[in-house]
């Protein structure tokens, strides 16, 4: 009996704020990873400075010196729920990162073509990431790398593949500039399909681009990251940051841009806001206890509810404020 399934509707389950044209194989990315991106409307590339950033800027992952574990959450929506886990470790002169992200949908029917349920499958899609991030020519800029294995799953139907992403930070005094070219060469996933039969799909490659400005103190020294425990002018740091992203070949108008600022003070308390035309506003808070970063984002959308996202960084080894 032939089986039918509504892509749009499993669109929408898996990722309420992603945008119809993008593909199917990495809509559930839309929305990034880590509170604090989200609450900066996802302008990341020149300020990515955490272990979320093997997903935003491998070339970031420089900034880290402590082992770093890094957990992320998104409560259900719509029985669709997700989440992220995150770990960095320095090996010498480069500072290796792993991450796991899975988005699941709950409970899809499966129906005849009279519209009787058959069944209810859970939809499964994952990314795994491995990257590393290094320095060939520190004066200048630096380098990272991530490989990444794709994974769908949905009742007779699966899919996966890998990727990679190259990135590149530099930055002059209080002035920082980022690039990733994502999905280098296009990613292509090939498995079953729903009826039988192989499927192929391809996610085009993409160009990102950010700029950012640190402004704080001139002797907090080369790191203008806030999670380097360092304090700025009268205990303030603000950070202002934006992206922009265009696909490398392809017919679709796929382009965005993204804009953020956040404000600290003493290193202890953020607060954060952001905006996209894709993904529309967003705020976002962070709190630093002890070792224990905590991270939370406000999502605002004019089509969908409003959600909450949630993200912790827990640091390990020596700091530099120890």
């Amino acid at each position: 009996m032939k089986l039918l399934f509504s892509i749009t509707s499993c669109l929408f389950l898996i990722s309420p704020l992603s945008a119809a044209s993008r593909p199917l194989a990495d809509t559930f990315l839309e929305e990034g990873f880590g509170a604090r991106a989200q609450g900066m409307g996802n302008a990341q590339t020149a300020l990515a400075d955490d272990v979320h950033m093997l997903y935003w800027n491998p070339a970031g992952l420089t900034d880290q010196t402590p082992m770093t574990l890094a957990a992320y959450y998104n409560p259900a929506v719509e029985s669709a729920h997700s989440l992220f886990f995150a770990y960095g470790l320095p090996v010498g002169p480069v500072y290796t990162a792993a991450g796991f992200f899975r988005n699941e949908s709950r409970d899809i029917e499966l129906t005849d073509g009279l519209g009787t349920v058959l069944r209810q499958q859970d939809f499964s899609q994952e990314v795994m990431s491995l990257s590393a991030g290094f320095s060939v020519l520190p004066s200048l800029f630096t380098n990272g790398l991530t490989v990444k294995y794709f994974r769908s799953k949905f009742a007779p139907f699966k899919m996966d593949g890998t990727g990679v992403d190259l990135g590149l930070q530099s930055r002059w005094r209080f002035l920082r500039a980022g690039f990733k070219w994502q999905d280098i060469g296009n990613t292509r996933l090939s498995g079953d399909g729903f009826l039988g039969g192989s499927v192929q799909e391809t996610i085009p490659s993409r160009l990102r681009f950010g700029v950012a400005v640190a402004l704080i103190s001139p002797d907090a020294g080369r790191s203008l990251s806030p999670r380097a425990h360092e304090k700025g002018f009268l205990g303030l740091t603000v950070n202002l940051a934006a992206d922009a992203v265009m696909p490398v070949n392809d017919d679709k108008d796929d382009s965005a841009q993204y804009y953020g600022s956040e404000i600290w003070f003493h290193q202890r308390l953020a607060l954060r806001g952001g905006w996209s035309k894709r993904r529309g506003t967003s705020l976002g808070a962070s709190a630093k206890v002890g070792r224990v970063l905590l991270d939370y984002a406000f999502l605002l959308h004019e089509e969908f509810n409003n959600l909450q996202r949630f993200s912790t960084n827990i640091l390990f080894g020596k700091l530099s404020d120890d």
